[in-house]
């Protein structure tokens, strides 16, 4: 037997997905069953706390997650 789990980032900052622009520089694609950050170019503004959500028919998981931007 196979549990579907799906998984979504929510927030970021306490402000909800979409960000706006100059917020984060992250694609997100929330059709897909496991969400996948993407991105072409880190910067700064890109640092944060992001808040994610796991979930199936059963059970609920949250949690966070600190992103620092370091530079070169």
């Amino acid at each position: 037997m196979r549990l579907r789990l799906y998984f979504y980032f929510r927030y970021k900052d306490n402000r909800a997905y979409p960000w706006p622009g100059g917020e984060s520089h992250f694609i997100l694609y929330p059709e897909s069953a496991n969400q996948t950050i993407y991105t072409q170019e880190m910067r700064a503004s890109d640092a944060g706390r992001y808040s994610c959500q796991a979930r199936n028919d059963t059970t609920t998981l949250e949690g966070d997650i600190t992103l620092s931007v370091l530079g070169k």
